[in-house]
């Protein structure tokens, strides 16, 4: 009984910090997009932080937005 209610409580856990990734992934994402460009350490921080949020788990919803964010210019 232990090691289940354990098991569930990583993963409400892992949820959390799922969601908050994509919460900070998609207000960055927004960011970008309403500066119209990224610099290149907007971009390596972006692109390790959707790397992150898709190892967690992440369903792709936030795919789309990052998508295309990553097509504004690299200044």
């Amino acid at each position: 009984m232990e090691i289940k209610d354990t098991r569930a409580e990583e993963l409400r856990h892992l949820e959390s910090i799922r969601m908050a990734y994509r919460y900070r992934l998609i207000a960055l994402c927004e960011q970008y997009l309403h500066q119209n460009f990224m610099t290149t350490d907007q971009y390596k921080q972006l692109t390790e932080m959707y790397k992150v949020y898709r190892a967690l788990g992440g369903n792709g919803q936030a795919k789309e937005i990052f998508e295309k964010t990553c097509q504004l210019q690299i200044k």
